[in-house]
Order: structure tokens, then sequence, then C-alpha cells
């Protein structure tokens, strides 16, 4: 903890540079998450816009929006990217996005992607380490995911862990072809999805991970409350350390990263001490920030 502070306190001195009011942060009401993220991106950069969108009100957001297209615009969520894509805005960082692989947002070389994603590399490492394990597999909704999916499994390969792919359309698909898939592969990780995510289908999933003997990780914390033994999940803390240097160097126009995506660089583990024990998952006590 005495590390992130730091990092945070370093990265707030960084941002000395950039003026408050050449940041104008709008973001998606509704989600504890998302406005965690946009509360602490607003104090790290001190801007003094702070716009929300609501459901109901979106083009009030963009018309409010309009007023800020000189700025660099930090938009968290997937509504509160399409309120600054309808307002016009030039440049900036997206937050929150599930799959900012996906050509809604890669196609957009004016703004950097911050995921909710661990980086991929730390977690197959992590993975290895902790469970010795040498092939996962990918579980994902095809529409939503496929863009993320191919990457977490080129990087997986390129830590020497081999992949699988289980892409779905539906629930059906899932109840037809999870209990032969789980069986091929040593963990199944589920990708940040909201049609996969639902309650009745991650039980289902756990009821058959827990018949393989082959454990189901997933990466939102509170997904362990409803049976998945761990998740790997990153904090807001995280993500809006990430926000923050991902504006900073679109201010600097010192982008580092080719594709312009960035992964927080430090996670946080949840989870079902129940469920981890029928697995008998190992995992680092230090990193638990929740346990169901």
């Amino acid at each position: 903890m005495k590390r992130i502070m730091l990092s945070l306190l370093l990265l707030t001195g960084s941002l000395s540079g950039m003026l408050a009011q050449d940041v104008a942060i709008v973001y998606q009401r509704g989600s504890p998450l998302l406005e965690e993220i946009a509360e602490q991106t607003k104090a790290l950069t001190a801007s003094k816009v702070f716009i929300p969108v609501d459901n109901d009100k979106k083009e009030e957001s963009k018309t409010a929006l309009a007023a800020c297209k000189e700025k660099l615009v930090c938009a968290v969520g997937p509504n509160a990217a399409e309120a600054a894509f309808g307002a016009g805005a030039s440049r900036g960082v997206l937050a929150g996005i599930p799959n900012p692989f996906s050509k809604n947002y890669s196609a957009r070389s004016d703004f950097a992607c911050v995921t909710l994603y661990p980086d991929p590399q730390m977690i197959f490492e992590y993975l290895s380490k902790t469970l010795g394990t040498k092939s996962v597999g990918l579980k994902y909704t095809k529409r939503v995911n496929q863009e993320m999916a191919d990457v977490f499994c080129a990087k997986a390969q390129s830590a020497g862990c081999a992949c699988k792919q289980l892409g779905i359309g539906s629930s059906t698909d899932l109840t037809d072809m999870f209990p032969e898939f789980v069986k091929q592969v040593d963990v199944s990780l589920l990708l940040i999805d909201p049609i996969a995510y639902s309650k009745d289908d991650i039980k289902y999933l756990v009821s058959k991970s827990i018949e393989a003997g082959k454990p189901v990780i997933g990466f939102s914390e509170k997904i362990a409350s409803v049976g998945v033994p761990m998740a790997l999940f990153v904090r807001p803390a995280d993500v809006s350390q990430s926000v923050a240097l991902a504006l900073k160097e679109k201010a600097d126009k010192t982008i580092k990263t080719q594709t312009q995506i960035y992964f927080p660089a430090n996670f946080s583990l949840s989870v079902n001490i129940e469920s981890a024990r029928v697995f008998g998952i190992k995992y680092d006590e230090a990193k638990v920030v929740q346990k169901f």
C-alpha cells in the first residue's frame, strides 16, 4: 500500500505542469466503480470540469462537453465515451471500456484507452507462480470481447502458456460447450462481459468447474461472491493512475504505446474462501482485499 501511495504522489507531482483547465472529465453515472475512477482522476488532475452522463440526459452532457472541444477529454465508461464522441471531442483518454481493442474505440487514434484488466503478462506470470498454470481457457461472448480474447491469448502464449478460446453467442452455447471445454485446460478465465457475467451463468460455470476439478477465475471484484474462487482485478486507484499517466502523455504528445492501450500495472484479489478451498487454490494473502 505504501508503494501505491508513493506512486500516486510521484504521479501527482508529474502532473503539476498540466493545468487543471486543460482536462475535462465526463463520467457514466450509476456505476460505483466508474464514479470512483472519475473522482480519483479528478483529484489527480485537479480538473475543474466534471460532467456526469445519465441515461435520460445524454444530450445535456453533450452540450456541456461541446464547450470543451479544446480540452483533453477523459471519458469514464461507455456512455461517457459516446457523449464525448458525439460532442466532437478531439482527443483524450477513455477508461472503463470493457473491450478497448474493438473497432469502436481502436479506430479512434486521437484517444488512448485504459483497460479494466491488469496487464495480461502479469496475470499469466502470477497464475504460473501460484497455481502452476500451463494452459488457460478464455470464456467470453464473441460479439463483445473477441478482440480482447485475442490479445489475452497472444499474451498467454508469449508467457509460455497454452491458450484455448471459448467464444459463445448465448447461454445455450455455454451449457453445450463449457463442460467439455473446462476439462481441457488448467484454469478457465472469464473475461469482463456484461452478457456472460450473469449470476445464473456464473453459478453454472462454477458447478461444472468443480465437477472437472479445474478452477475458474474472473476479473471483477464481486464475482467471487457468487462462487468464483478468485478474481484478479484492478482497483479504481490503479485505473486512475494509468488514466492520469495517459492524459499527461497525451498533453505532452509522448504516448509510448503503439496501440495507445494502457493496462494498469497493479492488481488485487478477491477470494471466495469455501470455493478456493474446494479447488485447493493458493493465493497471495497480501493481495487479498475482500473475502466472501
